[in-house]
């Protein structure tokens, strides 16, 4: 199955040299499955959206996904 993958405003991770791909990955995969899949740290400070829901770093690896699936990771910015 595949998985569109996009990196939204992150200097720091890249997807093979984009900021958005394909992955294909075996059925029955997780959120988290996926995440180590592409070399994703998840210590890192992301929130990850499937298909526009928010995903909770503690339930990452309870999320299953589908074919044509939509994953966000974006950064979370702190500011003043």
């Amino acid at each position: 199955m595949t998985i569109q993958v996009v990196a939204i405003a992150l200097a720091s991770v890249s997807l093979n040299g984009r900021k958005n791909i394909d992955v294909d990955i075996k059925e029955g995969s997780t959120l988290l499955s996926l995440l180590e899949t592409i070399g994703i740290s998840v210590s890192q400070p992301y929130v990850y959206s499937v298909n526009g829901s928010i995903a909770l770093s503690e339930n990452l690896s309870k999320i299953p996904l589908s074919d044509n699936d939509l994953v966000e990771i974006i950064p979370i910015v702190g500011g003043g």
